[in-house]
């Protein structure tokens, strides 16, 4: 691509939103031991760089795909091996008759503004001698999010190219896929604007239990479990969606749950959408001044949207074409881990040495996390991350006290039940296992 000089635009955006939260409490007994809440709040999004610079022509990745033959068999795309008898597949992000043009394809829509979300909650909390039992109810809507149609299409703009066929397992799948009837309303360089989706929204329902308490001096211990759904729902086809090809990351399907997928780490091709979680976590002081601490965590397990790779659609290069019947229809194994942490205080001159022994994934379940994906492969199903294998840290922990101007600087003691130690299980995410998807 040439260099491009570019000046820069003016600042379009002035986001004012008015968000208002209510909150009630109700003591139902006047003792604090019976409390209803409920509350209501309405959140906006806020604005990201890629908002601001969507229509910066060197903000944006630009792109040009073409067919390739791999002519020596080496697969590495090497001068002379694009088919340019079939010609590009597509572009983005730059016009390929004007490279150097100093204007982007992608607009942004004046009347664009903040999505909104609405959440609605409402709890119930019950205090018996020394235990608390908390369940709790939320319902989240979310109107006008971000969406980057393609420029001068809708609906009716699109044809279907094609059908993908085959066998998933045991099930036989036939679907469809579009593109647009014809290029001459494509924008060069497949120019795209920044908008809301009207006629769409996602809506979130979870509830949760939450027990904690303490038995005796020496026991203490919290389980909860929630269940929940994320969906979303299509009101006004023809102004929610453009393209009706069904992708892994976009079903189109009313009432379906939501493609959620994190970026970074490894993870991508991640959905995270657990329909349950539950765990338990209990503290214990044993004799001779030990601690113990275990910790259980499990969770449903994420959704695995099968897909095919189509072509057909020259503003893009392929498309996963969805190919299980919903977005959840198949899930890897639920995610269950166990850890364990037991620790002991000495006295070590005006300090506290702590010693601990740490197991995590005690049980040394190999959970599947991710598998491969593409129908066509051959490799189908295998996994391609799995959880790691029982690990144990020992660790050492010098606690001590220093003088400054006369004064004792030292950290807060627990009480002396504890041995001056907290035997809580530290632990950050599930460590994870990526293995070759080849």
């Amino acid at each position: 691509l040439p260099a491009v000089s570019y000046a820069g635009d003016p600042s379009r955006y002035r986001w004012l939103d008015l968000l208002p939260r209510l909150g009630l409490l109700w003591d139902l007994t006047g003792k604090g031991r019976s409390l209803v809440r409920a509350g209501y709040a309405a959140y906006g999004a806020s604005l990201g760089v890629s908002d601001v610079s969507f229509d910066n022509p060197l903000a944006q990745s630009a792109s040009v795909s073409y067919y390739w033959r791999d002519k020596n068999g080496n697969h590495v795309v090497e001068p002379g091996e694009l088919d340019l008898v079939r010609g590009k597949l597509g572009a983005s992000g730059v016009d390929p008759e004007n490279p150097a043009a100093a204007v982007s394809p992608h607009r942004i829509d004046p009347a664009y503004r903040a999505p909104r979300t609405h959440e609605a909650t409402l709890s119930f909390e019950q205090t018996l001698g020394g235990a608390t039992t908390t369940l709790r109810g939320s319902w989240r809507r979310l109107l006008h999010p971000r969406w980057t149609p393609l420029r001068n299409l809708t609906l009716a703009d699109y044809a279907i190219r094609g059908a993908a066929t085959g066998q998933l397992f045991d099930q036989t799948y036939s679907v469809g896929y579009y593109g647009p009837a014809s290029e001459s309303k494509i924008v060069p360089g497949n120019g795209r604007l920044l908008t809301n989706r009207e006629g769409y929204r996602q809506e979130a329902f979870s509830v949760e239990l939450v027990a904690r308490g303490r038995v005796g001096r020496r026991f203490e211990g919290t389980a909860w479990g929630s269940l929940g759904e994320w969906l979303e729902f299509f009101d006004d086809w023809s102004r929610a969606s453009q393209d009706p090809t069904s992708l892994d990351s976009d079903p189109l399907q009313n009432a379906g749950t939501v493609a959620a997928r994190p970026g970074g780490l490894g993870r991508s091709d991640v959905f995270v959408s657990s329909r349950w979680t539950a765990g338990a976590s209990l503290r214990a002081q044993l004799p001779w001044r030990l601690a113990v601490a275990s910790r259980v965590y499990a969770r449903d397990g994420f959704p695995i949207p099968y897909y095919q790779v189509v072509g057909g659609d020259p503003t893009v290069g392929s498309k996963n074409l969805l190919v299980s019947p919903r977005l959840d229809t198949y899930r890897v194994p639920a995610l269950v881990l166990v850890d364990l942490r037991l620790e002991r205080g000495f006295r070590l001159g005006r300090g506290t040495l702590v010693t601990a022994l740490d197991v995590f994934n005690l049980l040394n379940h190999g959970t599947t996390l991710q598998v491969t994906r593409d129908v066509e492969l051959p490799a189908l199903d295998r996994p391609r991350e799995i959880v790691r294998p029982r690990i144990a840290r020992l660790g050492l922990e010098w606690r001590f006290s220093i003088e400054l101007g006369g004064a004792s600087v030292a950290p807060p003691r627990p009480p002396r039940r504890y041995a001056g130690v907290n035997p809580a299980p530290q632990r950050g995410p599930s460590p994870a296992k990526v293995l070759p998807s080849h």
